[in-house]
């Protein structure tokens, strides 16, 4: 498929994806869960209140884009979650992107944004004003404006370099910027520069690993530090207030809650016996809006495999370890530095375990010699699977009234 019918298509699945994910986004006339942190702090930033200046654990930028969306759409349910549903789709449509490209087959990026569009975690967390949607949008992007860096890999044997085109350095500035914006919506998203680091050094045949480093280094200090002089001036903080702004942060950050690492949470979740939901502050009336945070058994499982498939078989080629490492590497961030299990902190996983599940379905066929119909008769039997789980899950995915 020529490059021109993928990107119309990628398009196409955005709008498709916002229209499913701006459904009816304001009928929760209510503040569900971390809502009424982060609207409460874009309300202040609107109104441009320091001395109202809210949740500090987490960097401001986020909560300015939920400001903006208020700005321009007024002070209502609609506007708080917007910024939500546009990551979300954003996400599809990169997904759609990337398995076109990776698998040089239309299939492929149906497979991936299908899987997304399947996941029961993610449709919640587009229809809610938090900071997780964009942090994801965030991760998944700079890690696909990072593929030309690393893809195609390096002859076997080569030991041949050369100097970085200007198509190299423009992607591992793009990727750095990315991920510079990611960490100024969440610190989660600061875990991408040690990803960025593996697949410079693993892709060292290809360019000079002393020079690559450099530019690496280079990019991420500078745009860290406009994001944060940018985020936080916007605020009315000056640059040496900054620190001290960080400080909080860091304390706030970073206490290791050990206790919350165990198996029980893991155990419960795969045996489907643990059920979990995001409440809303208490209504007049005296009841509460209930959503259901869980996540799609087909998706983890698939993604799951996918990773280790990708870890054992994908070696050789760099951009398929950066994204199987993307996951263990989150796991012990949440597993360490936060309260909550990974049940209900996994949403920056699920797209990596989209592109991992496709790419290792895709690998797999072309190790059993038949490609196109070991990989069609697969997708659509996840896609299938993973629709159905949808189905069943629809009620409690738009929220209940207890």
């Amino acid at each position: 498929m020529s490059l021109r019918y993928v990107k119309i298509l990628t398009m196409l699945i955005f709008f498709a994806s916002l229209a499913m994910y701006c459904f009816r986004l304001g009928q929760i006339q209510s503040l569900v869960w971390d809502e009424e942190y982060h609207v409460l702090a874009a309300q202040s930033y609107s109104q441009s209140d320091r001395t109202a200046y809210l949740n500090r654990n987490n960097p401001p930028l986020g909560k300015e884009l939920i400001a903006l969306s208020m700005k321009i759409l007024g002070d209502n349910f609609f506007a708080y979650r917007l910024p939500s549903a546009l990551a979300a789709a954003g996400v599809a449509a990169l997904l759609f992107f990337l398995g076109t490209r990776l698998a040089s087959r239309w299939i492929g990026g149906l497979l991936a944004a299908g899987l997304w569009l399947s996941s029961t975690l993610a449709y919640v967390h587009a229809r809610l004003a938090t900071l997780d949607m964009m942090t994801t949008f965030f991760f998944i992007a700079s890690l696909a404006a990072f593929l030309p860096v690393l893809w195609p890999s390096p002859p076997a044997g080569s030991s041949t370099t050369k100097a970085p085109s200007s198509r190299d350095l423009s992607a591992l500035y793009l990727a750095c910027f990315l991920a510079a914006l990611g960490a100024n919506v969440k610190v989660l998203c600061y875990l991408l520069f040690p990803l960025l680091l593996l697949g410079l050094v693993l892709a060292r045949q290809r360019w000079p690993l002393k020079s690559s480093l450099a530019h690496l280094f280079f990019a991420t200090l500078i745009f860290s530090l406009l994001g944060l002089i940018l985020s936080y001036g916007l605020l009315g903080f000056s640059p040496g207030e900054i620190p001290g702004e960080l400080k909080k942060m860091v304390f706030l950050q970073s206490k290791p809650h050990r206790e919350y690492l165990s198996l029980s949470p893991w155990y419960e979740w795969f045996l489907l016996q643990a059920s979990h939901w995001y409440p809303s502050q208490l209504r007049d009336s005296g009841d509460r809006i209930y959503v259901w945070c869980s996540n799609n058994p087909v998706l983890w499982v698939a993604g799951s495999f996918g990773v280790v498939f990708l870890f054992i078989f994908g070696r050789k080629q760099p951009y398929y370890t950066v994204l199987a490492a993307a996951i263990p590497l989150q796991i012990a961030f949440w597993a360490v530095f936060k309260k909550q299990t990974i049940l209900y902190y996994g949403l920056p996983m699920e797209p990596i375990f989209c592109l991992c599940a496709m790419l290792a379905l895709y690998e797999l066929s072309r190790k059993l010699g038949k490609d196109r119909i070991f990989f069609n008769s697969w997708a659509a039997v996840l896609l299938a699977a993973s629709g159905y789980y949808i189905f069943q899950s629809w009620a409690a995915m738009q929220g209940v009234i207890r």
